[in-house]
């Protein structure tokens, strides 16, 4: 890690121990309020601290040591955290080509062999061939002052078919009726294209994120094709967890769409 001399304010100094963020759980992270303390103890090649949400202890035959001679790092015992992290991380990455690592992006090569990244192939739409960014929608939507807040996924059905629900959370006491319906799909189709427009528009209380700022179009993608809600989402990391109540009751009582086994298998 390299500190510049200055940093803005709410920047967070991160000393990882390791080159990812696997390893990286048994560093330590400061507020930007602690980076003067930080700072003082810091020293070159060397992690300040151990994590204190796991016991990182240093092993040499057996016997627990504190310092001296390089010694096999331990986390004793491996914490909850960790194990879920670990569970989550197979799921993430290995489940769908077992042995193999699918990282979760489209890339697309040139003939010089140079590579575009194309963003995450999880929470693309994908209409009839056309890739369409969740981005360009939010970004559209945006323009609207009646609509606070908002979370569209695009379901793969049996036959090529695709079901692309758009859940917005309104402003005050504006009312989702048929004319900002409409206004919605105008918007929509005047700054993109009529592939950019929803099948179908729904009112929602909240829209469910998670602690760190991530909007959760794959777990509602993955809830509305029957996937088991506490597997499809750990309400544990949400922002707030009853947003996801909504989703869950409209995906057991919904008219609007057929499920099929492959379908559902094909979004876990």
């Amino acid at each position: 890690m390299i500190l510049r001399p200055a940093l803005p304010g709410d920047a967070a100094a991160l000393a990882a121990l390791g080159r990812d963020s696997f390893v990286a759980t048994f560093g330590a992270m400061y507020r930007p309020e602690d980076l003067a303390a930080f700072l003082a103890q810091t020293h070159s090649g060397e992690v300040v601290a151990r994590e204190i949400a796991n016991r990182i202890v240093f092993m040499d035959g057996g016997t627990i040591v504190e310092e001296g001679d390089p010694k096999h790092l331990f986390s004793a015992p491996a914490t909850e955290r960790l194990r879920a992290f670990l569970k989550r991380y197979r799921e993430s990455y290995f489940d769908d080509f077992p042995g193999i690592w699918r990282h979760g992006d489209f890339v697309k090569i040139n003939q010089r062999g140079g590579v575009y990244v194309l963003g995450r192939s999880d929470s693309t739409l994908n209409r009839y061939g056309i890739r369409i960014g969740t981005a360009e929608i939010y970004r559209s939507l945006a323009l609207l002052e009646q609509i606070d807040d908002a979370l569209i996924v695009n379901l793969d059905l049996p036959g090529g078919k695709f079901f692309m629900p758009l859940f917005v959370k309104l402003r005050g006491t504006t009312v989702l009726d048929e004319a900002l319906k409409k206004r919605i799909n105008e918007q929509l189709k005047r700054d993109y294209s009529p592939r950019h427009v929803p099948d179908k528009i729904f009112l929602v209380p909240d829209i469910p994120y998670t602690l760190t700022g991530k909007k959760l179009e794959v777990p509602i993608r993955k809830i509305l094709m029957g996937v088991d809600p506490d597997k499809a989402a750990n309400r544990a990391v949400l922002r707030n967890p009853a947003a996801l109540d909504h989703f869950i009751e409209y995906a057991r009582s919904q008219c609007d769409y057929q499920r099929t086994a492959a379908a559902l298998q094909s979004h876990k």
